[in-house]
């Protein structure tokens, strides 16, 4: 345990504590899971896993809930790979508990009542360590936008923008970014054009991702851009999804 909260990422300390708990739930989960994710980094599907993953999950988050019981309150945390890797928490409550990023593997944080205080939250420590930002709904404006894109975060994979008044600005800045490992943005319900792909379906099953004109004509001002295109608004990566087993984005 102590290894996987020191690091994360990587897949390896996962299975080493799930070897110590053998045909428990957790156990379970963590091999489902790690199934799951290695069939989507590698653009595939893992079915039978995916449908046992939700109930798993379920019994875990219920099972461990010790482990956190102390920091309940406003915060809801997820479980990712057998242990809570999420939060959603207001800025404040996240600002007064930085311990939480000592006692569980947080890697994916949702802000919500961010107000004013987005230059607090762009120089906590533990932000560098964050794969998945949601900060939809907080009215940020194409300058805060600008800003998250030009901050020091190495390790940020996906980020939520959903309904912030992105505009063309905001998305300039984003398509000019050096945030090294950022893959996915999802900017759907801003006046800005949308440069994700659309999900291509056959049936039920979503197949791949087709290129829009948005889509096009953004990649055209900004080839090099990394984050656009590879994944569907619509049908967003799981966060697992964007890095491989040793913790690099994909």
């Amino acid at each position: 345990m102590e290894r996987v909260i020191a690091d994360p990422w990587p897949d390896g300390p996962r299975q080493a504590f799930a070897a110590t708990i053998p045909g428990t739930d957790r156990a379970r989960l963590i091999a489902d899971e790690l199934t799951v994710l290695r069939a989507r980094r590698a653009g595939r599907q893992a079915r039978a896993e995916e449908a046992r993953v939700v109930p798993l999950r379920a019994r875990v988050a219920i099972a461990i809930r010790p482990e956190l019981a102390d920091l309940a309150g406003t915060a809801r945390f997820g479980v990712g790979r057998g242990f809570y890797e999420s939060v959603r928490a207001p800025f404040a409550w996240l600002d007064a508990h930085p311990e939480l990023f000592e006692r569980a593997p947080i890697l994916d944080v949702t802000v919500t009542e961010l107000g004013e205080d987005l230059p607090r939250l762009l120089t906590r420590p533990w932000l560098r360590r964050v794969r998945w930002l949601g900060l939809a709904q907080n009215a940020l404006g194409d300058e805060a936008v600008a800003r998250i894109a030009a901050a020091d975060l190495p390790r940020l994979c996906a980020l939520d923008l959903a309904a912030n008044r992105v505009g063309a600005a905001g998305l300039d800045a984003l398509g000019r970014t050096s945030l090294p490992s950022l893959r996915f943005v999802i900017l759907g319900g801003n006046p800005c054009e949308d440069p994700n792909h659309e999900t291509r379906w056959e049936g039920e099953v979503a197949v791949g991702p087709v290129p829009t004109p948005a889509s096009e004509r953004f990649r055209s001002r900004y080839p090099e851009c990394r984050w656009v295109g590879r994944y569907s608004a619509d049908d967003p990566p799981m966060p697992g999804a964007l890095h491989d087993a040793d913790g690099r984005a994909l």
